[in-house]
């Protein structure tokens, strides 16, 4: 999944959990920054390391509760995992580095080619259609009232 992606599917729950959204969607972003940076500039891991782990989500949840308070933490903790769980179509190293893992090797990686895949755009443009949809359905075109309304939703 990617960036519009991860943040609308997580903003989605978030909202119904009243988390501060500006944190989870932090947390959400994280695992992406830290290993892709890793990746990309150092060569350092398959683009999912250090920061797709439940252990990161940990180390960076508690940081930020000692910093900012422990509803922050928790919010920036449970975005972390949000991303895992989202990315969980492929590997993840989920307990790294208490297991031991056999990392893919990477040997180039371009983010414009994977995003231009349908996966990339389409999580991207469901994740923005649900996130409209629960944040402000006046902006798309068929809502469900408008669907309430139809005859083919009324009862004979």
């Amino acid at each position: 999944m990617y960036p519009l992606g991860h943040v609308t599917f997580t903003l989605l729950f978030g909202r119904k959990l009243k988390l501060s959204l500006g944190f989870l969607a932090l947390g959400v972003l994280l695992p992406d920054l830290v290993d892709k940076i890793l990746l990309i500039f150092f060569g350092i891991g398959s683009g999912r390391f250090i920061a797709h782990t439940l252990a990161f989500a940990a180390i960076a949840g508690g940081a930020l509760a000692l910093l900012r308070g422990r509803r922050a933490g928790v919010a920036l903790a449970l975005g972390c995992v949000a991303h895992l769980i989202e990315d969980a179509y492929s590997f993840i190293p989920w307990f790294y580095p208490f297991i031991d893992y056999d990392f893919p090797v990477v040997e180039s990686y371009s983010i414009f080619d994977h995003y231009l895949a349908f996966f990339g755009i389409g999580t991207d443009a469901i994740g923005m259609l649900l996130f409209l949809a629960a944040y402000k359905p006046e902006l798309l075109p068929l809502n469900f009232e408008t669907l309430r309304r139809r005859s083919f939703f009324r009862r004979p």
